[in-house]
């Protein structure tokens, strides 16, 4: 009887990893075919209410994809391995904006340097204490401050020794609160509102060595449902013909609730000439951040976006607890351009 026991154990370890395939066979296959649906619908890219939001999480259809086709190739199972590849191919220009190296042209001999962040707290954190630290490691120059409330302000009220100059909007009833804190003296500094529900916005000018800036923050409401996505796009399109109207170059800051790759997003880009930050640095990902079991589902709606005379030298996140969001950082370089004035300072 001894002997057969490792006969026994052979049949057992058989019997499950028979078990364990045919259970990740099936599983795979539950990932696989709605995958290849969504991926068949992002080459027709629709920019409307449902379809659009599921064109967010291309990077994961493009890494199911690769899932499908190694272990399908490794089961000969044509049809699967087929349907795999086609969602790698579908989703492969998105991985290519990611890994695309930078196109602008070195910084010609710059005149300042300084960094911008881009932090969505989240209204209901109350790791307050967190989050002033992290501001004071990265010591940013100009920080837009995404869904604050009056609890929000005051903690962020102490950063005033490093911060000195802030514009802010806080609200209590929701989440799209907003504030803008500088190194800088604001110049017309003034609360936009860029939609038709009131959801507020910045506007203010900075002056660096003479040369004029134009600093926007922002936070369009989310593609939720329908009229929530009507509501964004509205703004979006108001902010791009604001953005048309000013002579200063302009650094965007804020949570679009947009990928960089949706059709929404490149028409902004295009229509208001800026550059994505993140061009060449990679696609840095920066929502959900809380739980760490949604990390694999992180999408790029935290964005930095500016104009030709700005050169971004570096971009990276940085994740604060508390937040669903994980901070922006990013340096820029400034060059000479010739808009130089001294127009009234707000505070």
């Amino acid at each position: 009887m001894l002997e057969l026991g490792p006969v026994y154990g052979r049949i057992i370890a058989k019997r499950l990893w028979s078990r364990l395939h045919h259970e990740l066979c099936e599983w795979l296959k539950v990932f696989v075919v709605p995958t290849a649906l969504f991926s068949a619908l992002s080459l027709w890219s629709p920019d409307f209410y449902p379809l659009e939001p599921l064109l967010y999480f291309q990077v994961q259809y493009f890494w199911i994809g690769v899932c499908g086709s190694i272990y399908y190739l490794l089961q000969r199972r044509t049809v699967w391995v087929a349907l795999s590849i086609f969602c790698v191919i579908a989703n492969l220009r998105i991985v290519y904006i990611g890994l695309a190296t930078q196109s602008l042209p070195p910084v010609p001999n710059p005149i300042s340097t300084f960094r911008a962040l881009v932090f969505n707290v989240h209204t209901s954190n109350s790791r307050y204490q967190e989050a002033l630290a992290f501001i004071r490691e990265e010591r940013p120059n100009i920080i837009a401050v995404i869904e604050v409330d009056e609890n929000w302000l005051r903690s962020l009220s102490s950063l005033a020794d490093i911060l000195p100059h802030s514009i802010t909007s806080s609200r209590n009833h929701d989440n799209f609160g907003i504030a803008l804190y500088s190194a800088y003296p604001l110049q017309n500094s003034e609360i936009k509102l860029f939609s038709d529900v009131g959801v507020p916005s910045i506007s203010a000018g900075i002056e660096i060595n003479t040369q004029r800036i134009k600093i926007i923050a922002t936070h369009p409401l989310p593609a939720d449902s329908l009229a929530y996505s009507i509501e964004r796009d509205i703004h979006l399109e108001r902010l791009r013909e604001h953005i048309l109207s000013l002579k200063e170059p302009v650094l965007l800051l804020g949570d679009l609730n947009v990928v960089s790759w949706s059709p929404i997003f490149e028409r902004f880009i295009e229509g208001t000439g800026l550059n994505n930050a993140r061009e060449g640095f990679g696609i840095i990902p920066t929502w959900p951040a809380w739980p760490m079991l949604l990390y694999p589902f992180m999408i790029p709606i935290d964005h930095c976006l500016v104009s030709q005379e700005l050169r971004v030298k570096n971009i990276y996140r940085k994740f604060v607890r508390g937040s669903d969001h994980a901070a922006l950082v990013v340096d820029l370089a400034v060059t000479y351009f010739g808009i130089a004035s001294s127009p009234k300072v707000s505070k």
